[in-house]
């Protein structure tokens, strides 16, 4: 299953998460939308591939959908790990530009994500403006990744 957020107007995630669920479940019965706890956004769970799961809620007609970013590969915190790992196994080029977006960031996600940048730099990744795009997003216990352009 990949993990989607879908940002939405404040104060609709609830009907937009049931409205999502409702016309998504004929292509993916796997399918599950709630909100996340944080303002505007949803959590969509789906086995739909990126480009299917965007020309889906394209179709839907379903209103105040703002975005939806569509996450490479997702875990919890305390498996951050698996983020280098999956940063390592994925990215060919040794120059990153890392951007970090964090909801609900406790001390223990801020000392995470600078492990994270710790381990890659002794993984000899250089970090650079003109690098790879790396996006890491933190949603409370929530880490997830998206490479390459957004």
């Amino acid at each position: 299953m990949k993990l989607v957020l879908v940002f939405v107007e404040p104060g609709k995630e609830r009907r937009i998460a049931t409205d999502l669920e409702d016309f998504i479940f004929p292509y993916d019965m796997s399918v599950k939308a709630k909100p996340s706890g944080f303002s505007s956004i949803i959590l969509l769970e789906t086995s739909l591939p990126k480009r299917h799961l965007v020309e889906l809620i394209k179709k839907s007609n379903i209103g105040f959908i703002r975005r939806i970013l569509y996450f490479d590969y997702y875990t919890t915190l305390d498996k951050w790990k698996e983020i280098v790992r999956y940063i390592k196994d994925k990215v060919k080029t040794k120059e990153i530009n890392i951007k970090i977006k964090g909801r609900g960031m406790s001390n223990k996600s801020k000392e995470i994500l600078s492990l994270i940048r710790r381990k890659l730099s002794e993984s000899n990744f250089k970090f650079s403006n003109n690098g790879y795009p790396i996006r890491i997003e933190t949603l409370g216990e929530i880490i997830g990744i998206v490479l390459g352009d957004t």
